[in-house]
């Protein structure tokens, strides 16, 4: 303003002693100027930024043929939240983000013959995700729910496993949800938006409070993707199979079924590992509410996992 003041007034001082016939065009060329100069800094004047970043993240798996995991690209990808079309900003690898994660373990008398598989193959799990700063729980239930109460190094997880007795009924939802709500939640780990529930279990529940709708919520709100190992047990039914594949899928992660626990770990180490973290801002409002979301490719062969409703905040 002191620069524009001081060129401004020399002209406006010479109107005062030049011939009449120049100093009207004189001073008309100054208020000219002097009015640019007020509609330049209108124009320059930066605009006010919005309240609230729309960008919503959400992390999900790719797979093609055989079940292998291929790259998705964003240009054939589309994204809708309550039917609404959302607008990709970017689609990348999630391999390096850091990630925390829970190994949770069905000890109920299901699972009791396979007893010595499941614990090879929970801290087969639990070892090849605690690396490159990892950090991980350890959840063991059967009609009750045991969480360790901060992340473990991997000789305690295999202490606790080596000890761990398999008796009892099961309360998969119960596990699931408490474990998303008290040690998974965005909100207590807001600088690790990539989280995962390892489960191993063969999914039938007997003794939870909460439903399986239930569960499935509270890891959609919380952002937990949940990837499931599904055990062979002579006292399973197929409800029990049919709810891990279910949450498995509209988490954004993905089931494996296999008669000995340990051949699925190499699988679903290699899904966590070959996550893709896609953002986007959609039409609604941050509304602090579960909005249903819809995620679909153009390309071939390929079948998204994704969470089937996201938590708009």
């Amino acid at each position: 303003m002191g620069l524009w003041e001081s060129i401004a007034s020399r002209p406006m001082r010479e109107c005062a002693v030049m011939r009449p016939h120049w100093t009207q065009l004189l001073c008309d060329v100054v208020l000219l100027s002097a009015v640019s100069s007020r509609e330049q800094t209108a124009v320059q004047k930066p605009q006010a930024q919005p309240d609230n970043d729309k960008t919503v993240q959400v992390f999900l798996t790719a797979l093609g043929k055989h079940d292998f995991p291929v790259t998705p690209t964003q240009s054939e990808l589309s994204v809708s939240v309550d039917k609404q079309q959302a607008q990709i900003t970017t689609l990348r690898s999630a391999k390096s983000d850091a990630l925390l994660f829970a190994v949770m373990v069905d000890t109920s008398k299901s699972d009791a013959a396979g007893a010595d598989l499941i614990r090879k193959a929970a801290l087969q799990l639990f070892q090849g995700l605690s690396t490159d700063g990892n950090q991980g729980y350890l959840v063991l239930f059967n009609g009750s729910v045991a969480t360790s109460r901060q992340p473990l190094p991997v000789s305690q997880a295999q202490s606790v496993l080596d000890a761990a007795k398999f008796s009892g009924g099961t309360a998969v939802y119960d596990a699931i949800q408490q474990t998303c709500i008290q040690k998974l939640s965005r909100a207590g780990n807001p600088n690790t938006p990539r989280r995962v529930i390892l489960l191993i279990s063969d999914g039938e529940d007997n003794q939870s409070h909460v439903t399986h709708t239930a569960a499935e919520e509270s890891a959609e709100k919380e952002g937990v993707a949940i990837f499931s190992l599904i055990t062979e047990s002579s006292l399973a039914g197929p409800q029990g199979e049919h709810f891990m594949k279910e949450v498995s899928q509209d988490t954004g992660g993905r089931a494996i079924s296999v008669k000995n626990p340990t051949a699925g770990v190499a699988p679903l180490l290699t899904a966590i590992e070959d996550q893709w973290a896609l953002s986007f801002v959609p039409a609604q409002p941050l509304d602090q509410k579960l909005h249903s979301l819809g995620i679909k490719t153009s390309q071939k062969d390929i079948r998204i996992s994704a969470p089937a409703h996201i938590f708009v905040q």
